[in-house]
């Protein structure tokens, strides 16, 4: 038996084919059920469980979710297509396809990942490419499985050196972004030399990291659960502003702490090897020390 005929005889593909048969009752009302929900747009959507793939490509969020939950078969999908549904985050509804090999989410608006995709410990290849991504969610260093991660086209400036945590990372795409460090001519001779660069910056430190000034604009007292709140918000740098979870007086916090930061004068960093001061954040990422010899008494 070919693995197509055995693909059809899964609950999943009957689900799917059920939702391209044209309707024979035209008197009954359609159903508040996922199949009558897009039966209107089957003639412009591709949804195909075929080879053990999963195609959801040009769905919307809502239609994404409800078949996520109806799926009976998710053990047995090995690859899922997300591709061009303007997607704006990825919800945690995927991670009930525990045996996934490969993601693809590009030709989106992604910036934010929900950490249930941590779960996904056997997710090998990762295509992000074409998004509106600008800080790596923290999610992606969790997968630590990864072998191929595509991050090009999006807004990234910095690659962080969590991405050390991919162990068996074999592939980095990155083209097109505005990478500033490790910067575009190291990031060309290969993920050895991005991973070299990054453990460079990780034994770095900055001086002036935790410095805080000693005027304070639009002070607010924090009580100690809301700023431990605020701190795990900035730690995994979520994206407070589209999330319904968050309460509105730490949205109020941060957006006033965000306004204020960006009108005062650029940060300063400190190596604390070479003692070197700089004004731009790869600037002091990508600078090699020059060590100064300490004078004997």
């Amino acid at each position: 038996m070919s693995s197509d005929s055995e693909d059809s005889d899964t609950p999943c593909f009957k689900i799917l084919q059920s939702l391209r048969r044209k309707e024979t009752v035209s008197a009954a009302p359609p159903s508040p059920s996922l199949i009558h929900r897009i039966k209107d747009r089957l003639n412009k959507t591709v949804i195909t469980v075929k080879g053990k793939t999963l195609d959801l490509g040009q769905l919307n969020i809502a239609e994404i979710e409800k078949l996520c939950q109806e799926c009976p078969d998710a053990g047995l999908v090995q690859k899922i297509s997300l591709h061009q549904t303007n997607l704006t985050f990825i919800s945690g509804s995927l991670a009930k396809f525990r045996n996934i090999v490969y993601l693809d989410f590009s030709h989106n608006k992604v910036k934010f990942i929900s950490c249930q995709l941590a779960e996904l410990t056997n997710l090998k290849v990762l295509d992000l490419s074409s998004n509106e991504i600008e800080d790596i969610p923290l999610t992606v260093f969790l997968l630590t499985s990864l072998r191929i991660l595509n991050l090009e086209h999006n807004q990234i400036p910095y690659l962080p050196t969590e991405l050390l945590e991919l162990e068996n990372l074999e592939e980095l795409k990155w083209l097109k972004n505005p990478l500033l460090s490790p910067p575009p001519h190291v990031c060309e001779w290969g993920l050895d030399a991005i991973f070299a660069a990054l453990r460079d910056q990780k034994a770095k430190t900055d001086l002036l990291r935790n410095w805080k000034p000693y005027y304070s604009e639009h002070k607010i007292e924090m009580v100690p659960l809301f700023k431990l709140c605020v701190e795990s918000i900035l730690c995994h740098r979520l994206d407070f502003t589209s999330m319904d979870t968050i309460p509105t007086s730490i949205k109020k916090y941060l957006t006033i702490a965000k306004s204020s930061s960006e009108s005062r004068l650029p940060p300063l960093q400190k190596c604390g090897r070479c003692l070197a001061y700089f004004s731009q954040k790869h600037l002091f990422l990508n600078h090699e020390c020059k060590i100064k010899p300490v004078k004997q008494q």
